[in-house]
């Protein structure tokens, strides 16, 4: 794949990828525009709603180094690049509905976040996370299937 666009539309096609996957993919997204040379301007951003405001304060607390728990999943994940808020389905979200912004430049966090396994929802098939190292060319053989 050489765009980012046909990097989105391939992982959009994956089933649930936005329910449940979508830190998966935001880091996949991450790791392609990585591997390319594209992600020196490219922020991670976790999105919440009210109803994950306890999980908000618990990550927020975690990058900032006051806790030492583990990092749980938002209600969305996704990437900033080029002042818009990106993921494999939208170029601009609409983060009006969400009530917490949280970016992040820590990959690392992302993977502890995306290998709490139990804290996103069951929907996406883990599976899926080998097809997607092959198709995209990259490793995600940190992240728990």
């Amino acid at each position: 794949m050489k765009t980012l666009d046909e990097v989105r539309t391939y992982l959009n096609d994956i089933p649930f990828i936005s329910c449940g996957g979508c830190g998966i993919s935001s880091l996949s997204i991450y790791r392609w525009l990585k591997k390319h040379n594209k992600h020196s301007k490219v922020t991670l951003v976790f999105l919440y709603k009210d109803w994950r405001n306890e999980q908000y304060i618990n990550n927020q607390n975690i990058l900032r180094n006051i806790s030492t728990g583990e990092p749980g999943a938002p209600s969305h994940a996704c990437l900033y690049i080029k002042k818009k808020f990106v993921d494999e389905y939208c170029d601009n979200i609409d983060t009006s509905e969400y009530k917490y912004i949280q970016n992040f430049t820590e990959e690392q966090f992302l993977v502890r976040t995306n290998n709490n396994i139990g804290s996103w929802n069951p929907s996406f098939d883990r599976d899926n996370i080998r097809d997607i190292e092959k198709a995209l060319k990259i490793d995600l053989s940190d992240i728990l299937t």
